[in-house]
């Protein structure tokens, strides 16, 4: 599964963790954390002004429509 990081939003959402790096890239960041369910990292773009702090608990969402599925032997989107 693959979501781009402008497609997700911070706020309450399925997907959850805790914030381990944040690199601000003037007037967004972007932030990544570790996904509870899936223990792999999640990136997503926000504006600055919203930027939770190191260790920080967040939540995401995405649109269904914006979410991809990968095909898990070759890579390929079905």
């Amino acid at each position: 599964m693959g979501i781009r990081p402008e497609d997700l939003a911070l706020g309450e959402g399925p997907i959850r963790g805790s914030v381990q790096l944040a690199e601000v890239t003037g007037a967004q960041a972007l932030l990544t954390f570790e996904c509870t369910a899936a223990r792999q990292p999640v990136v997503l773009l926000v504006e600055t002004d919203t930027n939770p702090d190191i260790g920080a608990p967040v939540s995401a969402c995405a649109p269904p429509e914006r979410v991809h599925i990968f095909d898990r032997q070759t890579g390929d989107r079905p």
